[in-house]
């Protein structure tokens, strides 16, 4: 029974990664993400904060392949069966995309819907994994207390989230902070008084597991940019800006990538 049971629970985890290749984000009302449909190909709706336009859908969930979302009034559950494939109009942060979706399932009594998105572009993509990456990074991280913290005279914190994820802030006696640094998915941004920002890349595949390995005296396993990268400014300021970091660290880093 035990040796059943064992099998039975080894394959529902296999087909569970076969069928959700990417993790879903469960979305929240202050997330803002709209979406609105056409069931007649390409939608032209009108979408501006100050215009009442077409009623959005609330989105339950996201990933980089699909969503699921509720149907609202005036919505025919028979066409989204018989169409099999709508046009959503997605709008993420201010960004308006239009992406061709195929109907996966459709429950009625619960009047909801799941969509995998198909035909979809490299620029659309970019867009919803910068979302969704920030998402998941930002609500990942947690401080983690550290015996020593005090190193050439100043206190270092750390913050460490999923997939290498790290934030480290050192500050003076004084608590004035003198440098921050942040490794996500291998691409690093950092601010040093002497240097300002700069982004880069991880070429040690180690270094973020390995807290001391920032008060070593090795050689930096950061190769920099020649010039900022605006990507990386751009995913690490959303990041930062979600993350539940001590206010005044945030607060400083962010006004430093705003410069």
């Amino acid at each position: 029974m035990k040796i059943f049971s064992r099998f039975i629970h080894t394959m529902r985890s296999w087909f569970g990664r076969e069928r959700r290749r990417f993790p879903r984000y469960e979305v929240k009302e202050e997330d803002e993400l709209k979406a609105f449909f056409s069931l007649e190909g390409a939608s032209a709706y009108i979408h501006d904060a100050s215009v009442s336009v077409e009623q959005p859908h609330p989105i339950i969930n996201m990933s980089k392949s699909g969503l699921s979302l509720f149907l609202v009034e005036g919505d025919s559950v028979e066409r989204f069966r018989s169409e099999r494939s709508v046009t959503l109009e997605l709008c993420i942060d201010n960004q308006l995309l239009s992406v061709p979706c195929e109907v996966v399932y459709v429950l009625e009594g619960l009047r909801r819907v799941g969509l995998r998105f198909s035909r979809i572009s490299k620029e659309q993509m970019m867009i919803i994994e910068h979302y969704l990456d920030a998402k998941f990074l930002a609500g990942s991280i947690r401080e983690i207390p550290v015996k020593e913290q005090k190193v050439r005279g100043q206190v270092c914190r750390w913050f460490h989230g999923m997939n290498n994820t790290e934030f480290f802030s050192w500050q003076s006696g004084s608590g004035e902070v003198v440098r921050q640094l942040l490794i996500f998915i291998n691409l690093v941004i950092e601010w040093t008084r002497e240097r300002g920002i700069r982004t880069g890349k991880v070429y040690r595949p180690d270094f973020a597991l390995t807290y001391t390995t920032v008060f070593s005296h090795e050689p930096n396993p950061i190769e920099y940019d020649a010039e900022r990268d605006g990507h990386t400014i751009d995913m690490a300021r959303s990041i930062v800006e979600l993350a539940r970091i001590d206010p005044k660290l945030k607060e400083h880093f962010l006004a430093q990538v705003e410069k």
